[in-house]
């Protein structure tokens, strides 16, 4: 099974967690599991800081969980 994306713990995801009330890491998930969870969370807005790159998901972003999703930040 292929990893989409990788668990990193670095500065700049150390910047962005502390910035949030609450982080969810869900890069042990499978896309449809963490679509479940991000409409479970009750999630309106999602903003992929990706983009199409090496770990992108764009699998969670077309799952319609989202009202209002972001790709290009």
């Amino acid at each position: 099974m292929q990893k989409d994306l990788i668990n990193a713990t670095d500065e700049f995801t150390t910047q962005i967690q502390d910035g949030c009330d609450v982080f969810v890491n869900l890069a042990g998930l499978s896309p449809e599991a963490a679509a479940r969870h991000i409409h479970d969370d009750g999630i309106h807005i999602l903003i992929d800081l990706l983009g199409y790159t090496t770990f992108s998901r764009p699998k969670i972003f077309v799952s319609g969980h989202a009202y209002l999703i972001s790709g290009d930040v």
